[in-house]
């Protein structure tokens, strides 16, 4: 059963479906839908009836989801026991990463349908493509509570930090993913050999330009002449957006892909800085899984 938002409220056509991931034979199918833009999107959860059900792990959600949503790990072992207990009439948006196929957003819709929930919804591209989108987002506090990221970064916070450390040392943290022992290899020779390391698991070192100064969600990472943007796998984990001029070790890998000049205009803009730019084009970007940073 499909659901539409209030006229008034329908303004970016965007596609609904799961975290990425096509809807299963089990799960509700899932057609191209509205979304509401970023100036009203904080609303969406409070809206008459609709709940935003995000079935990513605590530690996910934690690290930020859309505001007012309600977490349900689908991992756990009460999944189902939980899900039972929520108001069968409402209208529930279902994510969670990046709803790929058969992931977890369609393992936790076709539960619920079995449970008797009719009126379902899939968030095509998950909380990744919510927050490729810019939509608002919020963060718990690590004193508890929530933040929401965008405001706090507005309103001149000077450091946000919207994950926690997998590991910390004297001198280090580690965010994300733990770095592997391998050899460690300097940025300017990935790039000056791009072709041959895209898509390879690399241990890349790099001096850090600027980084995202609303979430710490990507920064550029800079080694001599060469400068690359730096994601994180699946929005799973962000950076301090103190960490610009530190020198890193990250792991993850190269990608190659087609940069639009709307998304070079909009990274240039979360930069909030013009001394570097973002080419449109075909890029170079690498992923990280991990990144260990100094503490000083």
């Amino acid at each position: 059963m499909r659901f539409a938002f209030p006229t008034a409220l329908l303004v970016t056509t965007l596609t609904l479906s799961a975290c990425g991931e096509q809807p299963t034979s089990t799960a509700p199918s899932s057609a191209a839908a509205k979304i509401v833009d970023t100036t009203v999107a904080a609303t969406l959860p409070r809206l008459s009836d609709v709940v935003v059900l995000d079935v990513r792990s605590p530690d996910e959600f934690e690290a930020g989801h859309v505001p007012g949503a309600v977490n349900i790990n689908i991992d756990s072992e009460d999944f189902g026991a939980q899900v039972a207990e929520l108001d069968r009439d409402a209208t529930y948006v279902v994510h969670c990463s990046k709803n790929v196929v058969d992931g977890r957003s369609a393992r936790a819709m076709s539960t619920m349908q079995s449970l008797g929930f009719e009126r379902l919804e899939n968030l095509e591209g998950g909380i990744v493509a919510w927050m490729e989108a810019d939509a608002p987002i919020e963060a718990s506090d690590p004193v508890g509570g929530e933040r929401d990221a965008q405001s706090d970064a507005q309103s001149g916070a000077s450091v946000l930090r919207l994950s926690e450390p997998v590991a910390s040392d004297d001198t280090t943290e580690t965010f994300g993913s733990l770095i592997p022992d391998a050899p460690v290899i300097a940025l300017r020779d990935v790039l000056a050999r791009a072709e041959d390391h895209v898509g390879q698991p690399l241990v890349v070192s790099s001096r850090v330009g600027q980084v995202c100064q609303k979430k710490g969600c990507f920064f550029v990472a800079q080694d001599a002449e060469h400068a690359i943007r730096v994601s994180f796998t699946d929005y799973g984990f962000f950076v301090p957006t103190d960490t610009g001029g530190k020198r890193i070790t990250m792991t993850g890998r190269l990608i190659a892909r087609m940069r639009t000049t709307e998304e070079a205009a909009h990274y240039a803009e979360d930069l909030r800085n013009g001394t570097q730019t973002m080419a449109a084009g075909v890029v170079y970007e690498f992923e990280a899984d991990g990144v260990r940073i100094p503490k000083v």
